[in-house]
C-alpha cells in the first residue's frame, strides 16, 4: 500500500432501534400469522367434519333438499376460509413492503 493513500473506512450500515423494534414486530405478526393460517385449515376441517355428521345422521327430510343443505353450507365453509387466508395474505404482503423500506433505508 503507498503511504500516500489513507484508507477510509467505509460506513457499516445499522440500524437504529425504531427501526429494529419494528423488524421484531415484523417477525412476531409472520409467526402469528402462521398460527392464524393453521387455525383457520383446522377450523375448517372441524366444520366439515361437523357437516358430514350431520349427512350420516341424514337429520333432512329428503335426500334432494338435504343435499342443497350440504353445498350451501360446504360453499359458505369454503368462502369464509378464503375470506380468512385473503386477510392474512394482505398482511403479510404489507408487512414485507415495510420491511424493505426499512432495508431500503438502511441500505442506502
Amino acid at each position: 500500500m503507498n503511504a500516500d493513500k489513507k484508507v477510509v473506512p467505509e460506513s457499516i450500515p445499522s440500524i437504529n432501534n425504531e427501526d429494529l423494534e419494528l423488524l421484531t414486530e415484523l417477525l412476531l405478526r409472520a409467526r402469528r400469522r402462521s398460527l392464524r393460517q393453521l387455525a383457520a385449515v383446522l377450523d375448517t376441517i372441524h366444520q366439515i367434519g361437523d357437516l358430514e355428521r350431520l349427512v350420516e345422521l341424514g337429520t333432512s327430510t329428503t335426500q334432494s333438499r338435504s343435499c342443497i343443505l350440504i353445498l350451501h353450507q360446504l360453499d359458505r365453509i369454503n368462502w369464509a376460509l378464503v375470506q380468512r387466508l385473503a386477510i392474512i395474505l394482505n398482511e403479510q404482503v404489507a408487512d414485507e413492503a415495510m420491511e424493505q423500506d426499512i432495508w431500503e433505508r438502511v441500505n442506502g
